[in-house]
């Protein structure tokens, strides 16, 4: 092999193990020998190579199959259709839309609707638990933590949605007064406040993506919590009519700690006992 080929293969090679965003995975692509570097696969202006290790397709992919590849076949995560095969070389094949998604992303989708389902009270929340919840986090001698982060690393922040409104904030434990500073990115001193309370709000100065804030919460006895506030992208498109408890399970799910929008968001929906049983899961963290 000559050294022009061997570095255009690895081109290839590189290329098709490029990772592009997929916002759904639909299908998959029945795997032989001569498939590989030959199918293209066009996504979100991106072009890729289909390889054994690569071969799922998302929503919105074009394909071009050419003839030393056919035939292709596709098996599609959905009850209705099963597969399809390509017979003949194509230029810009486009997927099928699924009305009844199945496969990994029905797996997904399940827990998200039973997830839903536990966190908004359909299934029975004891009221010896709920209590157990509301006064929680009491104990003076105890570190200050902040129980929507969840267990995660102190490094690790809060993201926000870059929507405009106030920041809720609440924890547990610490001596009062409590003293809150915040910070920009810089470390210069925004603000600063002494408090009695357990629970703060701060409206930013601005909402713009990649804006941080660092939060410093110090009680009487000198412990510690800080924590760095994030404005970024939603990590999925946002249907401004789509169930909210739905959005707010879906983001659970997301490598990001979410559970702080989620908090802002809920203290701005109605008053309902889905909402309150939401609030009291997301504090217990029991999920």
């Amino acid at each position: 092999m000559n050294t022009k080929k061997s570095l255009f293969l690895a081109l290839l090679w590189s290329i098709s193990n490029f990772s592009i965003a997929c916002d759904l995975t639909i299908a998959k692509i029945q795997w032989h020998e001569k498939l590989f570097n030959n199918i293209s696969v066009l996504r979100n202006g991106k072009t890729h190579f289909i390889t054994e290790k690569d071969r799922e397709l998302c929503r919105g992919d074009q394909l071009t199959v050419p003839q030393q590849a056919v035939p292709v076949t596709i098996w599609y995560y959905s009850e209705s259709l099963n597969k399809e095969e390509i017979k003949e070389p194509t230029t810009n094949y486009q997927l099928q839309e699924l009305k009844e998604p199945c496969g990994m992303w029905c797996k997904v989708e399940d827990k998200i609707v039973s997830l839903v389902s536990k966190l908004t009270g359909k299934k029975t929340i004891s009221s010896e638990k709920m209590v157990n919840v509301a006064t929680r986090g009491n104990d003076e001698n105890k570190p200050v933590f902040m129980p929507l982060s969840a267990g995660k690393p102190k490094n690790t922040p809060f993201f926000l949605f870059t929507n405009e409104g106030k920041v809720n904030l609440f924890w547990h434990n610490g001596k009062p007064p409590f003293q809150i500073i915040l910070q920009d990115n810089n470390g210069n001193e925004l603000l600063k406040r002494k408090i009695e309370q357990r629970k703060w709000a701060f409206i930013p100065s601005t909402f713009e993506v990649g804006t941080i804030y660092h939060l410093i919460v110090k009680d009487q006895l000198n412990q510690i919590y800080s924590t760095k506030i994030e404005f970024t992208v939603p990590p999925l498109p946002i249907d401004s009519k789509a169930d909210k408890f739905t959005l707010f399970a879906t983001l659970l799910h997301d490598k990001r700690n979410w559970r702080l929008e989620i908090w802002r968001q809920l203290l701005a929906l109605p008053d309902s006992p889905e909402k309150q049983n939401f609030i009291n899961h997301l504090i217990a963290d029991d999920f």
